[in-house]
């Protein structure tokens, strides 16, 4: 991850520096230290350069710079970044900062300053804070800032970083027409039973213009793919390549959890990718948005894509990866599990779709996250997770849970959802989605009546189109979603906010 940050003098660009740097484990750059030689004497702008520009190339993999200096390796700098942030506060608390700056380091030199350049504040600064610095042309280069840098950065190149409170969700570039996907085996690799249908899949990723690399696991016929330490270093080797832009899952399967004590979470918050898949692949898609804040979608994996028309579940999912994000409604009829095949792969819908709301209609907005439960269940308490981290950090917006349940019991479903309850993670529920399951049972409990028994009347929707039972929804974990259901029917709406 390649960051710039920009701004106004007092803003915070030093400050944020240091705790992006730490948080992503990057070098970090603040640019006033090459700016200036002991005593305020301004280096020449040939010195700069050659220092900015050892400092890149010293540090292809990321880094954090702070600092405005349109004059020094501006275009380079701004082509790298991943993400540019500008920092625009009014006048008042800018004034404010530099003043309190001031105080503290009076008679000494801050960290982010050159050696030997005590701390001062002079008429020429004060100027600078309040007028000067705001002046177009002076304040940065970027929107409010001012004029544009010669050679404009297309918006699309960066990833959008929006939230609120202490939270900011991170959301990688959306694919464009010959962009690379990167196809990993996380969990299982394909066998031949499969390997057609994957095929197929290819074929509509090429048909929208997309170009299709596979890591050397993706073929394997087995049960994991491979080792936990291979698919590691397999899934770093697409994230830290550039020209891949997205990273999808070829299947799912089981002892995707193996991999996770060996996965190089640094270098997943360095290169923020979508990356896609389903099922057992929730054991790789809720650490990187609890952990990074780096949104990830549960959509179908890369082999599910294996039918001849695609059912318009499918085309939406692909139409999301396009960066077109539609409102998905409830299906008329689902797919039972016991369907027999058909040779196209498409679906046999026959059961009519009734999405069930026993405490009332909901109406909720809140951040989606979620996944397979038989895989949330195993990851809770391990560390690998951070969800009463996410809820905190996103307090303010709430959560809407989602729940695909595999082949868990009804009981085995209350267990897992009062013990993340204990855990504090519906502390700021809005409401729990809960999917059709795909092999139910139960002794003692329906599945509403384990929910309802587990989480009481918080607002809650089962046999919905999410997870296994197809066709299903396609969600962005970390998105903001607005979920309607009532009268059976179901309506949501994401946000990338």
């Amino acid at each position: 991850m390649k960051i710039a940050i920009l701004g106004h003098s007092g803003s915070g660009k030093s400050t944020l520096a240091r705790q992006l740097g730490e948080k992503y484990g990057l070098p970090v750059l603040h640019l006033d230290r090459i700016q200036f030689r002991p005593g305020w004497v301004e280096t020449t702008r040939e010195e700069k350069r050659e220092k900015l520009t050892a400092f890149l190339d010293a540090h292809p993999g990321g880094w954090v710079i702070d600092g405005n200096y349109m004059k020094i390796c501006a275009e380079r700098r701004f082509a790298e970044a991943d993400r540019i942030l500008y920092l625009d506060f009014p006048r008042r608390i800018c004034l404010f900062r530099v003043l309190r700056r001031w105080r503290m380091y009076r008679g000494v030199t801050r960290p982010d300053m050159g050696e030997g350049c005590e701390e001062k504040v002079d008429l020429e600064f004060l100027r600078r804070v309040l007028r000067d610095g705001r002046t177009p042309g002076q304040a940065g280069g970027v929107p409010g800032g001012g004029a544009p840098v010669s050679g404009q950065i297309p918006s699309f190149h960066l990833p959008k970083t929006v939230g609120k409170g202490a939270g900011a969700m991170i959301y990688p570039p959306f694919l464009k027409e010959n962009d690379l996907i990167g196809v990993t085996a996380p969990s299982a690799g394909l066998d031949e039973g499969h390997l057609p249908g994957y095929l197929r899949s290819l074929e509509h990723f090429h048909a929208r213009g997309w170009q299709v690399t596979e890591t050397a696991n993706v073929r394997l016929p087995q049960l994991p793919s491979s080792s936990g330490p291979r698919r590691a270093r397999e899934l770093k080797a697409l994230c830290e390549d550039r020209r891949v832009k997205m990273i999808w899952c070829a299947a799912g399967g089981d002892f995707l959890v193996e991999m996770l004590p060996e996965v190089d979470f640094a270098a997943l918050a360095a290169h923020p990718k979508w990356v896609q898949g389903y099922s057992d692949p929730t054991g790789l898609l809720l650490p990187i948005t609890t952990r990074l804040d780096i949104a990830t979608i549960y959509g179908p994996n890369a082999g599910g894509f294996d039918m001849e028309h695609l059912h318009p579940s499918l085309k939406t999912s692909l139409d999301i990866l396009s960066g077109d994000i539609p409102v998905q409604h409830s299906f008329e009829r689902w797919q039972p599990v016991d369907a027999a095949p058909r040779p196209d792969g498409s679906y046999d819908l026959c059961r009519p779709v009734c999405w069930q709301t026993p405490c009332g209609p909901v109406r909720e907005t809140g951040r989606l996250l979620g996944g397979c439960l038989d895989v949330i269940d195993i990851l809770r308490g391990t560390g690998f997770i951070d969800v009463p981290g996410f809820v905190k950090r996103y307090e303010s917006d709430g959560v809407i849970w989602y729940f695909d349940v595999f082949a868990m019991t009804a009981e085995q479903v209350f267990y897992a959802l009062w013990s993340m309850k204990q855990a504090g993670c519906f502390r700021t529920a809005r409401a729990v989605l809960l999917g059709r399951v795909m092999f139910p049972g139960g002794m003692m409990l329906t599945y509403e009546q384990a929910v309802r028994r587990a989480l009481g009347d918080l607002p809650l929707a089962l046999e919905a189109d999410i997870g296994h039972v197809k066709p299903c929804f396609t969600l962005i974990n970390g998105a903001l979603g607005r979920v309607t259901v009532e009268n059976g029917r179901a309506e949501l709406e994401m946000e990338l906010s």
